[in-house]
């Protein structure tokens, strides 16, 4: 009996879940159709359309165009001391080695001088002796225009003044001259034995020795002048435009600053200005050969602890300070697209392909004139796959970029050799 209830009590909790769990998805079921999920259709308005890109908007500003190249110190003036008469070498200046620093009409070597001596006593004598004959013709020809006066006679003009002695006194005359001329010579001569330094100098080498017998065509030694070198800086010919060169596009040449790579990084550079530029280019590099002049470059006049002297033909690193720019616009040089164009942007996000005459570029950035952008357009920096002139951009925040100012972030280039 109690088995009999047991199962009834099973079967009506069973069929009482039962209802429970078809209840429930009924009602499941119907709240899921009266509230599903709608599809919204996105208005074609807001889509958006065209590349995204980053532009950039220039300001004008003020630029100057500065190069670094590198050169080679070379002398301004460079002499070789020669002798200008035959002699033994009997004395050299203490200061006569290289290396040594000589002041102008020092005396640097002095030949024996007896012979020159002798010589000069003998042309001495020679004018005296010339003067003597010249007196005494002068005399007879006075005594001979006397007789003549006398006789009454008439000769002929040329007849006359051989009686005269003209000729003679006229002959005697060019003697005195030629025997004083040879006096002149042998007191030259005499002079030329002492040699002194024809300005103020650093001596590079010394080819003579006490004893040497030297002639006309001996070099003794050679003379640099110590108040001023030269730098031959290299440089490609496009880039003389961008520098003030006497002689060739302006009447003061740029200025620069140059420094040993050796000296140590606290040690200030030095000065110098473009005097000038070599007219010819290298027959195999076809680069330029700028020159740059510096004064007092071995600190004989300025005693400065902080600076440094220059070697000759040593190497320098230049940095040009060239022509300035007005009211430039400085962009990256990754803008310049095709043959000479930029991409704008309008304000209405319209791409504009536009042609431009670039002013200067280096090797980082792009010089333009202030007129080629429109109100409000943007320069883009990005590059666009197919660019077609109208086509809509979608533009990403702007960016500033400003011209460069004469504190020395203006342009920059390399004078090296460009890649052919």
């Amino acid at each position: 009996m109690s088995d009999r209830s047991g199962g009834r009590v099973g079967t009506l909790l069973r069929f009482f879940v039962g209802c429970a769990i078809v209840a429930g998805g009924l009602y499941l079921s119907y709240d899921w159709l009266n509230h599903r999920p709608k599809a919204h259709k996105k208005s074609g308005r807001h889509a958006p359309k065209g590349p995204l890109v980053e532009v950039v908007r220039p300001t004008p500003a003020d630029a100057r165009i500065r190069i670094e190249t590198y050169g080679v110190v070379i002398p301004y003036r460079q002499q070789i001391l020669s002798s200008r008469v035959s002699s033994q070498v009997v004395r050299l200046s203490d200061r006569l080695i290289p290396g040594g620093l000589v002041k102008r009409g020092e005396l640097l070597v002095e030949l024996d001088r007896s012979d020159y001596l002798l010589a000069l006593s003998e042309r001495s004598a020679a004018v005296a002796d010339a003067r003597l004959a010249l007196r005494s013709e002068m005399e007879n020809g006075k005594s001979a225009l006397f007789e003549y006066r006398l006789s009454g006679q008439k000769l002929p003009e040329k007849e006359r003044e051989f009686l005269l002695r003209k000729p003679h006194i006229e002959a005697a005359r060019s003697a005195l001259k030629a025997a004083e001329a040879a006096y002149e010579k042998a007191k030259r001569d005499l002079e030329r034995c002492r040699i002194r330094a024809p300005f103020d100098a650093v001596v590079t080498r010394v080819d003579t020795a006490v004893g040497d017998v030297v002639g006309t065509s001996k070099a003794l030694a050679t003379l640099v002048r110590s108040d001023r070198f030269l730098v031959r800086a290299v440089l490609s010919p496009r880039l003389l435009e961008g520098i003030e060169i006497p002689g060739y596009n302006a009447s003061r040449g740029s200025k620069a600053t140059l420094r040993h790579d050796y000296w140590p990084l606290a040690t200030p550079p030095r000065q110098g200005s473009v005097t000038g530029v070599e007219w010819g280019v290298d027959e195999e590099s076809k680069m330029a050969y700028l020159l740059v002049e510096v004064d007092d470059p071995l600190l004989l006049e300025n005693r400065s602890k902080r600076l440094r002297p220059l070697l000759l033909n040593g190497y320098v690193r230049l940095t040009l300070s060239g022509r300035w720019m007005k009211g430039v616009l400085k962009l990256p040089l990754t803008v310049l697209r095709g043959d000479g164009e930029i991409w704008t942007v309008s304000k209405k996000g319209r791409l504009h392909i536009r042609k431009v005459t670039v002013l200067w570029r280096d090797d980082r950035d792009l010089y333009l004139p202030a007129d080629v952008l429109a109100e409000g357009e943007s320069v883009v920096l990005t590059r666009i796959e197919t660019p077609v002139e109208g086509m809509r951009l979608r533009i990403r925040p702007l960016q500033e970029h400003s011209g460069a100012a004469e504190s020395g972030s203006g342009p920059r280039h390399s004078g090296r050799k460009e890649p052919r």
